[in-house]
């Protein structure tokens, strides 16, 4: 299984992610209001700094404009997008082309995905895998720190013809209340944010570890 941690933002963080054999890096570009937005110089930059760590730069994005998010993705050498807002199956057709992998967040609310009469759509336009992950009460989205509903996870995970990951409130303690989604045949991994970081909110390498031992356990990476 592979393990994310989205919104990192400094080069320090990136090398910390490569020391603890994290798989990706989610790098914020087009994301509204978020705190961990990076400017396209500082996206390349990151971009670049992961690769030389062997970690995988991810483009996390709230764009719905293909044109815009293909071109950033081909200037900056990415392979994986994730599109984190609503967009649209027609966003998902248009970027879809070979070397490029296509992840469309599937959001949580009150107990039911919001996009889910949309997911036959996702998949006919392309889509390589889904993000399960949570909105607030209030309609925020990403990094919330609130929990997927493990039944709820379970229920979509069934729905689904396309590989899967979770996020949502994800920590090392958290394992046990997904144990059921870990052996889905769809399961590809997890996607982190709060449950990675200190109480100041930097990247901490004993979250990163505390996760990693109860998720992968004695698996193989």
């Amino acid at each position: 299984m592979k393990i994310k941690v989205r919104g990192v933002t400094e080069r320090s963080e990136v090398e910390l992610l490569g020391r603890c054999g994290v798989d990706g890096a989610g790098l914020w570009h087009w994301v509204t209001g978020g705190d961990a937005e990076l400017t396209r110089s500082a996206f390349a930059r990151r971009a670049s700094d992961a690769r030389a760590c062997d970690v995988e730069p991810v483009l996390v994005t709230f764009a719905a404009d293909p044109g815009a998010v293909d071109a950033l993705a081909r200037a900056c050498v990415i392979k994986y997008v994730q599109l984190h807002a609503y967009q649209l199956p027609k966003c998902v057709a248009a970027l879809r082309r070979p070397g490029l992998h296509l992840v469309k967040v599937l959001h949580v609310r009150g107990g039911r995905c919001v996009e889910e009469r949309l997911i036959d759509a996702y998949e006919r336009a392309g889509v390589d895998s889904f993000l399960l992950d949570v909105t607030s009460g209030d309609g925020s989205v990403g990094s919330t720190g609130e929990a997927l509903p493990p039944a709820v996870a379970a229920r979509l995970a069934d729905r689904l013809t396309r590989p899967f990951y979770i996020a949502g409130g994800i920590t090392g303690a958290a394992r046990e209340a997904y144990g059921g989604l870990l052996s889905h045949p769809g399961f590809r991994g997890i996607d982190v944010s709060t449950g990675a970081r200190d109480r100041h909110g930097r990247v901490c390498s004993r979250r990163i570890t505390a996760i990693d031992e109860a998720w992968r356990g004695v698996g193989v990476h």
